[in-house]
């Protein structure tokens, strides 16, 4: 009967487990997003303006602020100057090492599918008995 009763409790500890481990990833990441972008948004933004401490206006000025870029970026103009910043980037040995590296990687995410680095993501199993080891194609 104990061991029943351990052996019922033990899966349903477990399954909560399970269920509480994504709400807590959530709930640190949102943590983390907060600590570490709204705080130092608001913090920047003080220095020239004052603006109220209002949880989350620092996270949303940064998404209007990558909205504006997404726009200047998408017009005629704003791909003439993407151009010329790029090819300031290619002329500076270590600025075009890591400008090209975070450029494949915008291009890998890209919806555009001809700029797709990946078209899809799979799981390889190296030996019968090994683990499956993600790879992309």
């Amino acid at each position: 009967m104990i061991k029943n009763f351990i052996t019922h409790a033990s899966i349903f500890i477990f399954r909560g487990l399970l269920a509480i481990i994504p709400l807590l990833l959530c709930f640190f990441i949102i943590r983390l997003l907060y600590v570490l972008i709204d705080k130092k948004i608001i913090m920047f933004v003080n220095k020239y303006l004052e603006v109220k401490e209002i949880p989350g206006l620092g996270i949303m000025l940064l998404l209007v602020v990558l909205y504006l870029i997404g726009l200047v970026v998408s017009n005629i103009v704003g791909k003439q100057a993407f151009r010329l910043l790029e090819s300031l980037t290619q002329r500076i040995p270590l600025m075009k090492t890591v400008y090209g590296l975070g450029k494949q990687l915008s291009n890998s995410l890209s919806d555009d599918q001809e700029k797709k680095a990946f078209k899809k993501a799979i799981l390889i199993k190296m030996h019968n008995d090994g683990p499956l080891i993600p790879g992309f194609v």
